[in-house]
C-alpha cells in the first residue's frame, strides 16, 4: 500500500490525502496553528480548523498569466458517487435550511462548528465554487466565524485551479473582500482587466473596494468606466453576467444615479 493511501488525518484519524481532510476539514501539512495547534497548509493566512489568523505566509493569489478559457458550467464526469455528493452539497448550501436544534443547556451553538461537507472527491472548480457559496452565505448572515473558517479553504481551492476565468477571479475577490483583504480583491480585479479590459467585473470589484474604503472619487471613476463599457459588454452575452445579474443591476443603478441618468435594469438572476 502506498504512503498516500495509508495517510491519516492528524485531527480525526480518518484516511486522508491532499491538503485538507475530506472528513473534518483539517489541513494535512505545513505549519501548526498558533491557537489550536492544527497543521496549516503552506502559506495559509488563516487556520482552516479554528479560523485564527496565522503569522507569516499569504494565501496564494491569482495566476499571473492570462485567464484560461474554461467553462465552469460544464459537468465533469465524476460518476454516480460524485453526483450523490453534489446533491448532498446542494442541500447543504441551500438558503433557508433549518439549523441544527439548539442544546437547551447551552443555547444555539456557532455555525462554525457544523460538520464540513466531504469535498475530497470533487473536481477543483466544483470544490472552489462550493466553498465560495458557503462563505457568501455566511457573510450574508453576518456569520464571521463560518466565513473565516471556510474562506482559507476556498482560496486554497482557487489556487489549485489549473486555469482561472473572470468568474473564478470574481469569486475569489468577493471572498477576500468579505474576509478583510480589499487589497487582494483589487489585485484580482486588475487581473481581470488585464485579460479583458472592459470586463464589468473589474469595475465592480474595484468600485466595491472603493466604497468600503470610503474613497468616493475612486468609486465615481470606476462607476463611470463601468457605464462606458456596460452596453457593449452586456451585448456580448457573457454567461457570468447572467449568473451575477443581481450585482450587475445593482451596480449599474448606482452608477446611473450618480451620473444623473435613468436607473439600471430590474432585479434578476442570482
Amino acid at each position: 500500500m502506498s504512503p498516500a493511501a495509508s495517510a491519516h488525518c492528524p485531527s480525526c484519524g480518518k484516511p486522508a490525502s491532499g491538503r485538507f481532510c475530506g472528513g473534518c476539514g483539517a489541513t494535512l501539512a505545513g505549519r501548526a496553528c498558533p491557537s489550536c495547534q492544527q497543521p496549516l497548509a503552506p502559506g495559509a493566512r488563516f487556520c482552516g480548523a479554528c479560523g485564527s489568523a496565522t503569522a507569516g505566509g499569504a494565501v496564494s493569489g491569482p495566476s499571473a498569466g492570462p485567464a484560461a478559457a474554461i467553462n465552469p458550467r460544464l459537468l465533469w464526469p465524476i460518476g454516480l458517487a460524485g453526483i450523490a455528493v453534489v446533491v448532498a452539497l446542494v442541500m447543504f448550501l441551500l438558503p433557508g435550511q433549518s439549523a441544527p436544534p439548539a442544546d437547551p443547556a447551552t443555547g444555539p451553538g456557532p455555525s462554525a462548528q457544523a460538520p464540513l461537507p466531504d469535498l475530497s472527491g470533487l473536481p477543483a472548480r466544483v470544490r472552489f465554487d462550493t466553498l465560495y457559496n458557503r462563505v457568501m452565505r455566511a457573510a450574508e448572515q453576518a456569520d464571521e466565524a463560518t466565513a473565516g473558517r471556510f474562506a482559507p479553504m476556498a482560496l486554497e481551492a482557487y489556487a489549485q485551479l489549473e486555469g482561472v476565468d473572470a468568474d473564478a477571479r470574481y469569486h475569489a475577490a468577493m471572498i477576500r473582500i468579505h474576509t478583510g483583504d480589499p487589497a487582494g480583491a483589487a489585485v484580482l480585479a486588475d487581473s481581470i482587466s488585464m485579460a479583458q479590459p472592459n470586463h464589468l467585473f473589474g469595475f465592480v470589484i474595484r468600485g466595491t473596494v472603493a466604497r468600503l474604503q470610503k474613497e468616493d472619487v475612486r468609486l465615481a471613476s470606476e462607476q463611470a468606466a463601468f457605464l462606458a463599457a456596460y452596453d457593449a459588454e452586456m451585448a456580448a452575452g457573457r454567461p457570468e453576467y447572467t449568473d451575477h445579474q443581481f450585482i450587475i443591476n445593482q451596480f449599474v443603478t448606482e452608477a446611473r444615479a450618480r451620473a444623473g441618468g435613468p436607473g439600471g435594469g430590474g432585479a434578476g438572476g442570482q
